[in-house]
């Protein structure tokens, strides 16, 4: 039996009664035509089951001259203090890399708008996209990212996020399983002779994991003997008093392992915790025995590939509802090893 036949822009413009270069410009959605034609040549091609022939676009583009951008751009929006933050981070680039990858495998390539340009606005970043010809749109989350920047001016994008479970309440998003990377480091340690872990958690990570790590962590404290519990650290972000109140915390509390979520500060402890098992939840990075590699290269392209099905749905703008795409991390090990029962102070 013979395949059927791909519906192409013709078939919408007949079926919409436009012409075909009208509807050409809609499905590109150029803000040449006005916004309900768009519309309603959009929704007729998602209804005849219209997608978009990324192979023939990319040839039309190569054969303009357009080498090494021969394909559909997709904006990457860096919120970060510095421009280069994506490809000079290592933890970032891991990201960068991975979307960019994806990105190519799928027929796009990734554009980067940096937000703190000087006079650089929300309408402003919006007004830039457009003009780009640019439809799909990725919110990606590291150090640091400002909400404010989301609203109904993205109604023309197809968005996705990664990394901040806060952004769930506008596009679709992906993230790392904050809770089950927990439960699984946790578990892990206490099979490898560990009594009682200590968590440092910074605010920025408690926030982006929406509680979802803090709580797998108490749930876990619950089953311990009540002298082996040990409360959060959570510093500040103030490197000098956050030292400070870390020592004083591990002198308290003395944890035979520190498990570390978010930038640094674990890294960065001396004094009397400078020998101490040290965990990170998004590694191991240096400095750190063993940690979860929560994927980030699995979680951009996961974003990419969101947006991608979005732009080939037709599906745009802050939604009512938004979908999560959870990713479980794998468990490393460095330098860790068993704790004998012999060695653990009581």
């Amino acid at each position: 039996m013979p395949a059927p036949t791909p519906t192409t822009q013709r078939d919408v413009a007949d079926a919409c009664g436009f012409h075909p270069s009208t509807v050409c410009l809609a499905l590109r959605n150029s803000p040449s035509i006005p916004l309900p034609t768009r519309r309603r040549i959009q929704a007729m091609a998602e209804k005849l089951g219209y997608q978009p022939n990324v192979a023939a676009r990319n040839l039309a583009l190569l054969r303009s001259e357009r080498k090494g951008a021969g394909d559909l751009p997709i904006a990457w929006i860096n919120q970060e203090s510095r421009r280069d933050h994506w490809r000079v981070d290592p933890g970032a680039k891991a990201y960068l890399d991975g979307a960019r990858r994806r990105a190519i495998e799928a027929g796009y390539h990734l554009e980067e708008i940096w937000t703190q340009e000087p006079g650089m606005t929300a309408a402003r970043i919006v007004q830039i996209i457009r003009a780009r010809g640019v439809e799909g749109v990725v919110f990606p989350v590291h150090r640091s990212f400002d909400f404010s920047l989301l609203n109904q001016g993205w109604n023309d994008f197809a968005m996705a996020g990664f990394n901040d479970l806060r952004l769930s309440e506008w596009v679709d998003v992906v993230a790392p399983d904050y809770h089950k990377n927990l439960d699984t480091a946790l578990r892990r340690l206490g099979h490898l002779g560990f009594e009682r872990p200590g968590l440092v958690l910074t605010p920025h990570f408690d926030a982006a994991s929406q509680g979802l790590t803090h709580g797998a962590y108490l749930r876990y404290q619950s089953e311990q003997r009540a002298e082996d519990r040990i409360p959060v650290c959570f510093p500040g972000g103030n490197s000098s008093s956050d030292a400070e109140m870390m020592e004083e915390w591990f002198r308290e509390h003395r944890p035979d392992v520190v498990i570390g979520c978010g930038q640094g500060p674990v890294s960065h402890a001396s004094g009397d915790w400078a020998g101490c098992t040290c965990v990170q939840l998004q590694g191991p990075g240096e400095g750190f025995d063993a940690g979860i590699d929560s994927g980030a290269a699995d979680i951009a392209s996961a974003a990419i590939d969101c947006v991608v099905e979005k732009l080939r749905r037709f599906e745009k703008g802050v939604r009512d509802s938004s979908r999560l795409h959870l990713i479980k991390g794998t468990w490393e090990e460095r330098g860790l090893v068993r704790r004998e029962a012999e060695t653990i102070v009581a």
